[in-house]
């Protein structure tokens, strides 16, 4: 079951306003995820009503040809990914519904699934987390435009799905410096630690931009390695608990009620 969103009969709402649903990708924890924090409440209630979805993208699974080698087909996610990405899925669930909660499990393309069930949910926020590769940036790309046909703010946040959060990373200047601090560079005056990037363009709560923050990164792996661990170490993970004190979870009941499948 669960498979696209045009299965999902019936009508309803949220009871006392919309929600947001929250679109985990490789995210998939709940501990320390970032985007269960500081969620915009519902003005009624003041609480913020949360829907935890998960989608199986099948391009992620598909064969195609290498790169290297056109003759022959590889895939994204082979069946030992697959095996983890399957318990890590699993585990995420149980967490869920340990706290009352439930994820929404899909098929299909993010783009075309999140507004079906931002729609079917009254959703007034679709968030997810921002990931650093191509692909994963024109994926989120192409949610974000869907989001905003539907007429549902998308906000996408980054620093989810790294070590290091960008604004931990050295500014565009700084690079060369913490690479090779032996040597002698021109004196230039140090920018703040939030560096002289702007915010995300889709509004991702002040973290600055991917591409902006990469400016000047060293190509290679040691001198990277060398300039982010002088720059700094990474934060601590941040627990969850005391964010969602002022959400819930949507229960699978709710859910149910709203004619929505829940997913295998």
């Amino acid at each position: 079951g669960g498979r696209g969103g045009g299965g999902d009969g019936g009508s309803g709402s949220v009871a006392g306003g919309s929600c947001t649903l929250i679109w985990h990708r490789r995210d998939l924890r709940l501990e320390d995820n970032a985007l269960y924090r500081e969620r915009r409440a519902c003005a009624c209630s003041g609480i913020t009503r949360v829907v935890p979805v998960y989608i199986f993208d099948p391009a992620e699974f598909a064969r195609v040809p290498s790169c290297a080698q056109p003759a022959w087909d590889v895939v994204r996610t082979g069946p030992h990914a697959a095996r983890a990405l399957l318990a890590a899925v699993t585990a995420l669930r149980a967490s869920l519904r340990a706290r009352g909660g439930e994820l929404l499990i899909r098929f299909g393309r993010p783009e075309a699934e999140l507004p079906l069930l931002a729609a079917r949910c009254c959703a007034g926020e679709v968030a997810w987390h921002e990931e650093a590769g191509w692909e994963e940036r024109r994926t989120s790309s192409r949610v974000r435009e869907a989001m905003t046909r539907a007429g549902c703010r998308a906000s996408a946040e980054l620093g989810g799905c790294t070590l290091f959060h960008p604004d931990e990373l050295p500014a565009p200047d700084e690079w060369a410096s913490f690479a090779h601090p032996r040597q002698k560079y021109p004196a230039k005056k140090r920018r703040g630690s939030s560096g002289a990037s702007g915010k995300a363009a889709d509004g991702g709560g002040g973290s600055v931009d991917w591409a902006r923050r990469l400016e000047g990164m060293p190509r290679v792996m040691g001198d990277w390695r060398r300039a982010v661990r002088s720059h700094g170490p990474p934060r601590a993970a941040e627990s969850t608990s005391a964010g969602l004190r002022g959400q819930r979870l949507l229960s699978p009941a709710e859910l149910t009620g709203l004619g929505l499948e829940l997913g295998e």
